[in-house]
């Protein structure tokens, strides 16, 4: 049987999604490194992780094709039989500079389709395996983490309420995901803002909103793959300290 640990990072075949096979690798993950045309900037990267002393793999595919992801990923599970990606790291995003005015339909959904549809095509794949084996890591978690936290001490402890809250069921009630759709705002949600049906609205709906918040520093990437091990549901700002009260 093979015993190997597995993360997959969706766009890692350089910048930011490089870093992060990197560190992973590091930190004892067989990294998949997805990517979907540019296979020199992948061999890259996949050398710099042997280069570590690490090991890794190759993933070729569109994202945003759900169809594609699950040929890739079914190809992947019949030659790891007795594996499961523990760790997704949903990294792969794309932009298209132009004036709106001048944005074409095919670029505004082109975008759409590889930031949002395809972090939902490739989690919904991987939750199974997750949930079977009762241990996974989605870095959509990261993000929460980066807004939520005072300092890096809290980090750990951030993500180990997330994930109790999120294993028991419970709406996160973050704060920060809600204001993620009005970023002129200042200050804490309003009332309305509240009640707003929203897949951001993590008062009243459950688990993950359905893309990050915010870009995560590693520190936050690290606390959201090793959490804290508590019984903690909640916690609360200090006002006078600044710090949160778990």
């Amino acid at each position: 049987m093979e015993n190997k640990k597995y993360a997959l990072v969706t766009g890692g075949s350089r910048g930011i999604g490089r870093a992060i096979c990197l560190e992973l690798s590091q930190m004892g993950y067989c990294v998949i490194v997805n990517f979907r045309d540019n296979a020199a900037a992948a061999n890259e990267t996949l050398k710099m992780i042997a280069e570590q002393g690490c090991e890794g793999e190759l993933m070729q595919c569109d994202v945003s094709d759900a169809n594609a992801i699950d040929a890739a990923l079914g190809q992947w599970e019949e030659t790891h039989p007795d594996c499961f990606v523990e760790v997704l790291v949903n990294n792969a995003g794309i932009r298209q500079d132009n004036l709106l005015i001048f944005m074409q339909d095919s670029q505004w959904h082109y975008v759409l389709d590889t930031t949002l549809n395809g972090f939902f095509y490739i989690t919904r794949r991987l939750l199974k395996g997750m949930l079977t084996h009762r241990y996974g890591r989605i870095v959509n978690v990261a993000s929460l983490i980066e807004k939520e936290a005072a300092n890096d001490g809290e980090r750990a402890l951030i993500a180990s309420v997330i994930y109790n809250r999120i294993y028991a069921g419970m709406q996160l009630g973050i704060d920060a995901s809600i204001l993620y759709e009005y970023p002129d705002h200042e200050g804490a949600p309003t009332a309305e803002m509240l009640q707003t049906d929203s897949p951001y609205n993590t008062r009243i709906r459950t688990g993950l909103p359905p893309t990050p918040i915010c870009n995560p520093g590693m520190a936050s990437i690290t606390a959201a793959l090793n959490p804290e091990s508590t019984s903690y549901y909640y916690y609360a700002l200090d006002t006078a300290t600044g710090e949160h009260r778990f």
